[in-house]
């Protein structure tokens, strides 16, 4: 992974997906609301949801994708803590021997400390998804825990 040292407001100007007076304007917002740039200009309208996953891209050198068409084994992902998959939104989909696959919608929460102390013995191969992409396969993963939950009290 090849981290460009641009910031994503740069990125988006240079690329022409938004224009540097509403770049100007959301980091005014984001100077008052402490919130992510990139969820004020979507939330603004100033570039769509899949515009600012291919800048993200490019920022962190991570690869997107998505997860809604992809098949889910959710034995394999319940072997990680709802905490990973809820709070921290790290969603650990794949392995391949050493290798793990984990979507992400925020690559800042894979740096915590919690994160890496879980993934610790694996080989993270990252996979960068949108927000809404990730609140999809969330609430996947809570109907899955809820079917298991159903299940104990069915016997």
């Amino acid at each position: 992974m090849v981290r460009d040292k641009r910031r994503i407001g740069e990125i988006l100007v240079e690329k022409g997906l938004i224009l540097q007076e509403e770049l100007e304007l959301a980091l005014k917002e984001q100077g008052r609301t402490k919130e992510i740039l990139g969820k004020i200009l979507v939330r603004r309208g100033f570039v769509k949801e899949v515009e600012l996953l291919h800048a993200m891209s490019i920022q962190f050198g991570i690869p997107r994708d998505t997860l809604s068409n992809k098949y889910m084994d959710w034995e394999f992902v319940k072997k990680f803590s709802s905490s990973l998959v809820m709070d921290l939104r790290c969603f650990p989909f794949e392995a391949n021997g050493e290798d793990l696959s984990v979507a992400i919608a925020d690559p800042l929460n894979i740096l915590s400390e919690k994160a890496s102390r879980e993934l610790a013995k694996w080989e993270i191969k990252l996979i960068l998804i949108t927000e809404s992409d990730m609140d999809d396969i969330i609430k996947r993963y809570k109907k899955s825990r809820k079917a298991d939950i159903a299940k104990m009290f069915d016997k």
